[in-house]
């Protein structure tokens, strides 16, 4: 792993160091000196933190901020050779219609690129293309149920699909997010770090589901929907939480998760459907917004586009005002089980781990509008454009490819 090669890099460059110092030593007959000095010069090695960062996601004019679909081909006619996509990296192998239909690995999430060892998830199951001829079961402990981000290196993000209407005790016991290795040489799946519910968070949490994410320099945004029971109310409340984890801090990212959340009154009289993120960037600084479907009782769907003020800048703020002990400031797990409780006062340093576990807030909305869609016909075939490239600020219309059946994707035309 990265990590490994950057320790034994710097443990190479400790004892270059530490050598040299000795013969400096020894050549000017200090050897009282040598012990003492010998020890902090260790001791300042040893206190360097060794990690890594993760590869940062292939940024292009057609998936801005999104990471394209693990698999696809180039030509809708010709299923010869396919790509796959993880992470910034593409490699395209011949796709292996003797073990899988070409309905079935377009589905694949996946999460390595060796060729003779290729993982992936399908259908929530860990699995394993031996050689391009073989498919093979990983093994897992836990269970996989919803979203998975691919890092490279066998590592992704999963996010848990929770759906618990009943609020009965799970088994096996939930993860909010999860960091797991996928080991192609033991066939087997772990978790590296998780945000683990507490003893009874399950007495709370009716519903827990990604809907989307972005990432831009070295950050990671996911965008959760939720509906968290409040037994002193007896109320059931649905929001939108929005969870920010630093990427440049590798294996421990999900120790710098912050969350910004928002509760609206039309979130509780509708059912959140859909809500997904949308990335203006030709605007400075970039514009993020969200566009999020509600199904009302007449079973009618509304679309309202909700902006942010300096989107960015939120999540900072949160993670600075909870060390403070702001009042409205909390942690996640102390608003999910509707507890009134503050934060810790602490020293907020940026994308660092502390006391403070997901500081969280409630936030308004900068703006609110309407968004009518029509859905019209694709005409530019499957390639045409991600949501930002074909947003045009004179005509203010765009086209929605978020979703994709099969192998042809189905994009729709959004006018203001």
């Amino acid at each position: 792993m990265e990590s490994w090669d950057v320790f034994t890099n710097n443990v190479f460059i400790c004892l270059q160091t530490t050598l040299s110092f000795i013969l400096i030593q020894l050549y000017s007959q200090q050897l009282t000196m040598l012990i003492p000095n010998l020890v902090i010069i260790m001791q300042f090695f040893l206190s360097i933190e060794y990690s890594y960062s993760f590869k940062r996601f292939k940024h292009n004019r057609l998936t801005y901020y999104k990471a394209p679909d693990s698999v696809s081909f180039r030509s809708e006619k010709n299923h010869t050779w396919c790509d796959i996509y993880v992470a910034g990296r593409i490699i395209t192998i011949e796709t292996p219609t003797s073990v899988v239909n070409v309905s079935d690995i377009v589905n694949w999430k996946v999460v390595n690129l060796d060729e003779n060892q290729l993982v992936f998830v399908y259908k929530n199951k860990p699995q394993i293309l031996i050689n391009q001829k073989t498919i093979e079961n990983m093994t897992y402990s836990g269970k996989l149920s919803g979203s998975i981000i691919a890092f490279g290196d066998n590592e992704a993000l999963h996010v848990p699909t929770i759906f618990n209407p009943n609020l009965t005790e799970p088994v096996p016991k939930w993860n909010y997010i999860e960091l797991l290795y996928f080991d192609d040489k033991k066939k087997s799946v772990s978790a590296i770090q998780s945000l683990p519910m507490l003893k009874d968070d399950w007495k709370f949490i009716k519903e827990w589901k990604m809907m989307d994410y972005i990432h831009f320099d070295d950050k990671l945004y996911l965008l959760i929907k939720r509906s968290i029971w409040n037994e002193k109310t007896k109320n059931v409340t649905q929001e939108i939480s929005i969870i920010r984890l630093c990427l440049d801090k590798g294996s421990e990212l999900i120790s710098t998760a912050i969350e910004i959340r928002y509760n609206r009154p039309e979130f509780q009289t509708n059912q959140i459907t859909g809500a997904i993120f949308i990335c203006l960037p030709f605007f400075k600084p970039v514009k993020i917004l969200l566009l999020i479907t509600k199904e009302a009782s007449n079973k009618s769907l509304i679309h309202t586009r909700y902006f942010f003020n300096d989107f960015v800048s939120l999540f900072d703020e949160t993670g600075q005002e909870c060390a403070s002990g702001a009042n409205n400031y909390t942690l996640m797990r102390y608003h999910i089980r509707s507890e009134v409780r503050s934060c810790q006062k602490t020293t907020y340093k940026n994308c660092s781990s502390n006391k403070n576990i997901v500081p969280s807030v409630e936030l308004n909305f900068a703006q609110i509008l309407d968004y009518h869609l029509i859905f019209g016909a694709d005409t530019k075939g499957a390639s045409l454009p991600q949501i930002e490239y074909d947003y045009t600020p004179y005509f203010n219309q765009t086209h929605f490819c978020h979703q994709r059946s099969g192998i042809i994707q189905t994009c729709f035309k959004i006018h203001k």
